[in-house]
């Protein structure tokens, strides 16, 4: 019987985290796993050292646990650990540099400004608000949070402080992009190097906005698999989705975030390397659509975990 840690952590996703792992402990100790839960925290490799895991499930979205800062540990330790390396989660989770990475790869991505938190951002203004002129609805957010934590929408140039100071809360790093109306759609990988491309989930948030709430509150919003967009549309997300989980270098599952448009052309928003497990998260629901049971994917992630 193999031991497994169950990571959670304390970043601004803490109760994201404590979800995701609930069920996930729940699906191992199904499966006759040993399981301990840890915390993130300056005891960590003592623990993980004294309990002798076997494997560990890095349930910790955000800071730390998301960012490729615990990989770097449990490389030095040596302990096989769920999901993307330090490299790859560290890219993935920076939206800023993940988006630099969709251009030069050729996939589709929102125009996108960068802003920095020491240089300040009155240099770029005009640039900011032409953006907005143009496209008419911005989204500002924070370069390296989830769980569109401080994010805000920007219909107007009297909108823009307010909106950047609240993302600056969260970050150092801020990406203000033009905001593509259409349909969300989502596409989780399953996989290291060869991966499985899940089925595409469409999303119908009843708030403006897939926020926060309309995550993670149950019948907030309505997922549809298949999803109702056209075949076509499917299909270019669905390879756009595998050729940036290669891109980025991800391993074990990612989940790639996409608005399709008017015209049916789909566009890249982000990659999400530690996607939510909760019991109203995307990736459960494809998994299933493709046959697998909850502990069936928790199973499947060990085994591509000892793997790698």
């Amino acid at each position: 019987m193999k031991h497994v840690a169950v990571l959670v952590g304390s970043s601004a996703e803490r109760e994201v985290s404590l979800m995701t792992a609930k069920g996930i402990i729940a699906a191992l100790k199904e499966r006759g796993y040993e399981v301990t839960q840890l915390e993130i925290d300056r005891d960590l490799a003592e623990n993980l050292l004294k309990l002798n895991v076997d494997v560990v499930f890095i349930a910790a979205h955000g800071k730390y646990g998301e960012d490729g800062t615990v990989q770097g540990l449990l490389e030095i330790l040596d302990i096989p650990y769920v999901g993307s390396g330090i490299l790859a989660s560290s890219l993935a989770m920076n939206k800023i540099m993940s988006k630099k990475i969709f251009a030069h790869e050729g996939l589709r991505t929102p125009e996108w400004i960068a802003l920095y938190k020491d240089e300040g951002y009155e240099h770029k203004r005009a640039e900011i608000e032409a953006l907005l002129a143009a496209k008419g609805r911005l989204i500002i957010k924070p370069s390296s949070q989830g769980s569109t934590i401080g994010l805000s929408q920007v219909k107007e140039a009297k909108e823009l402080d307010e909106a950047i100071a609240k993302a600056f809360q969260f970050d150092r790093e801020v990406l203000i992009e033009e905001a593509i109306t259409g349909t969300e759609l989502t596409v989780p990988v399953l996989g290291n190097r060869n991966p499985l491309v899940l089925p595409c989930v469409e999303i119908v948030p009843l708030n403006e906005l897939y926020d926060y709430e309309a995550k993670y509150v149950p019948n907030m919003s309505r997922h549809f698999v298949p999803p109702l967009v056209e075949a076509r549309v499917v299909r270019e997300a669905s390879a756009l989705a595998e050729r940036a989980h290669l891109a980025l270098g991800c391993l074990g599952i990612s989940r790639a975030d996409f608005i399709a448009d008017e015209k049916g052309d789909c566009w890249l928003l982000e990659v999400n390397t530690l996607p939510g497990m909760t019991n109203t998260s995307l990736v459960p629901e494809s998994a299933k659509a493709y046959g697998y049971s909850y502990a069936d994917l928790v199973e499947k992630l060990i085994d591509l975990a000892l793997e790698k």
